[in-house]
């Protein structure tokens, strides 16, 4: 029985990513996925809660697809650096391996900030580059966004704040 950390953000639903996932694991070892929290490439005003929440969604869906089948997994919000959040988790699950997942070299702030070889330097642990594109790949499950929170300000053309309009 082994530790697999797998350490992903926005590609941890990639078919290569879960793939190399089932290829790896088996029905006794256990997998930690680790989700460093990050800020969306847009938007003007993201919240904290906001950008946590958004990590533990795709937690918890991988979860949900790997014990679909029948591999056991956990998951942490991580740091927003990813390094500091791969070194954190290996910290705290002490795993036999790591596989972490990036968007391909044109497109990746991980591969930009060499974390494959960092994390591998520090950990000794053997590193599994895997290289996912969600936008050509596809995600194995569905996925619903929700652009809402918090009105900041405006002027509210609506009249669905003036009492007199309900």
């Amino acid at each position: 029985m082994s530790t697999i950390l797998v350490v992903a953000n926005e590609t941890l639903g990639g078919a290569k990513l879960l793939e190399t996932i089932q290829r790896k694991a088996g029905s006794q070892d256990h997998i930690v996925v680790c989700v460093p929290r990050n800020r969306p490439r847009e938007g003007l005003v993201i919240y904290d809660d906001a950008v946590y929440d958004a990590a533990q969604v795709r937690i918890d869906l991988a979860r949900q697809f790997l014990r679909e089948r029948g591999l056991n997994a956990v998951g942490d919000v991580g740091d927003p650096d990813p390094y500091t959040a791969t070194m954190d988790a290996v910290a705290e699950w002490r795993p036999d391996e790591i596989i972490i997942s990036t968007y391909p070299a044109t497109s990746s702030g991980w591969m930009r900030r060499d974390l494959i070889e960092r994390v591998t330097d520090a950990t000794g642990l053997p590193v599994t580059h895997v290289i996912t594109d969600v936008d050509t790949e596809g995600l194995p499950f569905d996925v619903t966004l929700v652009v809402a929170n918090r009105t900041a300000s405006g002027d509210d053309t609506t009249g669905l704040s003036d009492p007199a309009a309900t």
